[in-house]
C-alpha cells in the first residue's frame, strides 16, 4: 500500500488548546466531542495551562494525550509550544484561549500546521478594559485574523466580540454552536435521581442552578432573588450545582441571609440530566454575560422551565422559546422572584415535545461532529 493512501486513512489529529478540563461549558462540550468522536477518524489531544483537571483520567481512557504546556515563563512558551506542535504533527490546532489564540495559531502557522481555529466561547473576557488590555487585545486579535484558517464563535456575539463588527463579511469567520448529547435526556434512561438522596422535602419547590461560582454567573444576585422567593413562598429549596473560586463567599452569603439550611451547595455533578428532569421545578440563571450557555439548551431538552437574564444571547433561547423568561438585571430581586413563581406555577412543557425540539436543531452533538469533521477536513483524500 503506498503512502499516500496511508496518509489519506490516517486519523485526522487535533489538539485543542484549554486553560484546563473541569467541568464547564466549553470543557463539557469537547466531552461530548471527544466521546462521540470514531477514534479511527479523529484523535483529539488536549494542551493545559499546568494542571488537566477532573476530566484527566476519562481524556486518557479514550487514548487521547493531556500536554502540559504552562504559559508562564511567557517568554519561553513559544519555543515549548512550538516543539509539541513539531513533535506531535498536529493537522487542526483549535484553540479556545479567546485572546490568546492570536498567540497559539501564530506559533502554529509558523510550525506549518494547516487548519488553525480560534473559537469564542464568550462576549468578553473577565479582566478590565485597561490601557494595557486594549493593546494586548488590538495585538492579538490581529494575530488571529492573519494566522487562523477559520474563525469561529458559538454565537453572533461571541464572533462579533473576538473578530470585530465586520466578522459576517470574512470569509473565514463562521458559528460552530456548542451542542449537547441528547441521548443523556432519553426517556429511556433508567437512572434517575431522588429528593431523599439530598434531605429535600416532597412538597417543596426546587430551584436549580448549574454553573461554575465565578463572577459571570452572578451566584450572589440569586441569593437575592431567593431570599425574595422564600417571603412568598416559604415552602421551596435551592440547588446550586457547580464549584469554583467563589463559592466559599457564596456559602458564606447564604449563611448571612439566613438561608443556608436552604440552600444545597451540591458541587459539580456528573447527572446534571437526571437533576433537571427528575428533581428542579425550574432553573433560575441570572448571568451577567455568557457566550452560549449549554445549560439552558439542555433545560429546555428536558422540558423544564428557565427564568434567565436577557443579556443572553436570544440563540440560546430561540431554540424553545416557549421554555423561556427573559428579564432585565435592572430589575429589583423582588420582580425576578415574582416572574419564577409565575414560571413555577406554569409546569413542565412536555418532555417527548422539548427533547424532539432539540434533537432536530443545529444544538444536536451529531450536527456539531459533522460540521466539526468537515473543518478539520477528515473526509479528506489524497
Amino acid at each position: 500500500m503506498n503512502d499516500s493512501i496511508l496518509q489519506s486513512r490516517r486519523p485526522r489529529r487535533v489538539l485543542h488548546f484549554v486553560g484546563c478540563m473541569t467541568p464547564g461549558g466549553a470543557e463539557n462540550w469537547l466531552m461530548r466531542l471527544l466521546r462521540k468522536a470514531d477514534r479511527n477518524d479523529l484523535q483529539m489531544d488536549f494542551c493545559v495551562d499546568g494542571v488537566c483537571g477532573s476530566y484527566e483520567e476519562e481524556i486518557k481512557s479514550y487514548g487521547s494525550k493531556i500536554i502540559h504546556c504552562p504559559i508562564k515563563p511567557f517568554l519561553t512558551y513559544p519555543h515549548r509550544l512550538a516543539r509539541i506542535l513539531r513533535e506531535n504533527r498536529y493537522d487542526v490546532v483549535h484553540s479556545h484561549g479567546w485572546l490568546f489564540s492570536g498567540l497559539v495559531l501564530w506559533v502554529a502557522h509558523h510550525c506549518g500546521v494547516p487548519v488553525r481555529i480560534a473559537y469564542s466561547h464568550t462576549t468578553r473576557d473577565k479582566y478590565q478594559l485597561t490601557l494595557y488590555r486594549k493593546l494586548y487585545g488590538w495585538l492579538m486579535r490581529s494575530l488571529i485574523v492573519k494566522h487562523s484558517t477559520h474563525c469561529l464563535g458559538c454565537c453572533s456575539e461571541a464572533s462579533l466580540a473576538l473578530f470585530g463588527n465586520n466578522w459576517e463579511n470574512i470569509e473565514k469567520c463562521g458559528l460552530l454552536y456548542t451542542s449537547v448529547d441528547l441521548e443523556e435526556f432519553s426517556a429511556n434512561r433508567s437512572s434517575m435521581v431522588t429528593r431523599a438522596e439530598f434531605g429535600i422535602p416532597s412538597d417543596v419547590i426546587v430551584i436549580g442552578h448549574v454553573g461554575s461560582f465565578r463572577m459571570a454567573k452572578n451566584h450572589s444576585f440569586f441569593l437575592d432573588i431567593a431570599v425574595e422567593i422564600i417571603k412568598r413562598h416559604p415552602k421551596v429549596y435551592f440547588f446550586l450545582a457547580g464549584d469554583g473560586e467563589l463559592r466559599g463567599e457564596m456559602e458564606m452569603k447564604a449563611e448571612r441571609l439566613s438561608i443556608k439550611d436552604k440552600v444545597i451547595f451540591a458541587g459539580n455533578r456528573s447527572d446534571v440530566p437526571q437533576l433537571m428532569m427528575y428533581l428542579f421545578d425550574i432553573l433560575l440563571f441570572p448571568s451577567i454575560y455568557e457566550g452560549m450557555p449549554l445549560t439552558l439548551v439542555e433545560a429546555a431538552a428536558s422540558g423544564l422551565r428557565v427564568v434567565c437574564s436577557d443579556v443572553i444571547t436570544p440563540e440560546a433561547t430561540d431554540v424553545l422559546p416557549e421554555s423561556f423568561t427573559r428579564l432585565s438585571l435592572d430589575l429589583p430581586p423582588s420582580q425576578w422572584a415574582e416572574k419564577v413563581l409565575d414560571a413555577v406555577k406554569k409546569g413542565r412543557l412536555s418532555r417527548e415535545y422539548a427533547y424532539n425540539q432539540v434533537k432536530n436543531s443545529h444544538f444536536a452533538i451529531d450536527y456539531s461532529l459533522q460540521q466539526l469533521r468537515v473543518i478539520y477536513g477528515c473526509d479528506r483524500s489524497n
